[in-house]
């Protein structure tokens, strides 16, 4: 018979039924279970990540008997704690002879602890004695502060203008023994990508606060063609990923290149052909030619004048469609005219973009 839970006073029922079906109880006198021997050391809190030199969070260390029963009668004694696994010095403060904590009611609290590493690994564990009794952490990271960054997953080499790089980049803080620095999380870390000497090249979120060590971008992207490589900036730390070849995008954009303004362009007449004829130009979100042209611009009015006669209806004649050249992307108007004298807004759209004269 074993019972686990003390101090308790126990009294123990007995059962048993006859061959003829009879019931039969008795009860025993009161017995009272003291606590146990010691048995355990138990962590009521695990030493979380760190950086060198900075003070843990408290780490409350409990004694407990075999049927897991805190043990109070240890007032005043002590529970010892080292490094068992990846060196260091571990510090108490205010100073002390011997790193330990005094038993309160069966708990001791660590809550001065630093541990300073030079060399080593980042791995570590503590380990808590009481006589013979023993019980050891589980295992967390040391660091160093942070001192650097690697970019440990590249974007892609190619990429379309205007669209999220297909493979996003990530970089990774290490501190001075070069292991990834996931104490930082405690200190908001962050990382800036950038491309050198081309101020709004890049889209997308180019700031990102560090989780568990990392920058993990997620929807960078190059606006222009050409050859472009991303570099991330840590502390002015910064480290560069490998050339970046950018082709067109999709279309973007109507820009107009020669646009009719009267009386600056010289008098026109209603029914006439404008003087100057618009050109305008479709560019992908860069300013670049898009990689493909398959519709065509339409110029329409958007504005009628302010002073056309009443009754009348503004109206535009002429080729109201222009093909854009697949190599420029531009595309020209030649005989445009308005019925109406005054000054009108004309518009000029390529599937759903627009641009207004």
């Amino acid at each position: 018979l074993l019972v686990s839970k003390a101090p308790v006073v126990y009294a123990f029922a007995f059962k048993a039924t006859t061959s003829a079906g009879v019931s039969l109880t008795t009860v025993s006198h009161r017995v009272a279970v003291p606590i146990g021997d010691i048995a355990e050391l138990v962590l009521l809190a695990q030493p979380p990540s760190t950086l060198s030199g900075a003070k843990l969070p408290p780490i409350a260390v409990q004694l407990r008997d075999k049927g897991g029963n805190p043990l109070a009668a240890t007032n005043g004694e002590l529970i010892q704690v080292l490094v068992s696994k990846g060196g260091g010095s571990l510090l108490f403060s205010p100073a002390s002879t011997e790193v330990a904590a005094s038993l309160t009611n069966g708990i001791a609290t660590f809550d001065n602890l630093t541990l300073a590493i030079e060399s080593g690994a980042a791995l570590h564990e503590l380990k808590f004695k009481f006589g013979s009794v023993e019980s050891t952490s589980n295992p967390f990271f040391v660091h160093q502060a942070p001192v650097s960054c690697l970019l440990t997953s590249f974007p892609s080499d190619n990429a379309t203008a205007g669209s999220a790089l297909r493979q996003q980049p990530v970089v990774e803080i290490v501190d001075s023994l070069g292991t990834r620095a996931y104490a930082a999380s405690g200190t908001p870390l962050l990382v800036t990508a950038f491309v050198s000497g081309a101020s709004g090249l890049l889209g997308g979120v180019t700031s990102v606060v560090t989780s568990a060590g990392q920058a993990r971008f997620t929807d960078l992207s190059l606006q222009k063609v050409g050859i472009w490589e991303i570099s991330f900036n840590f502390s002015d730390v910064i480290v560069s990923s490998s050339p970046v070849l950018v082709t067109s995008g999709t279309p973007a954009a109507v820009v107009i290149m020669d646009a009719y303004y009267p009386g600056m362009n010289g008098s026109n007449y209603g029914g006439l052909a404008l003087p100057v004829q618009p050109r305008v130009r479709v560019t992908d979100v860069g300013g670049s030619v898009p990689s493909s042209l398959t519709s065509l611009v339409v110029a329409e009015i958007s504005g009628p004048p302010s002073d056309r006669e009443n009754g009348s209806k503004p109206m535009i004649f002429g080729t109201r469609t222009a093909v854009p050249d697949p190599v420029t992307g531009e595309a020209s108007f030649t005989d445009l005219s308005l019925n109406l004298k005054g000054s009108y807004t004309l518009s000029f759209t390529y599937a759903h973009l627009s641009a207004e004269s």
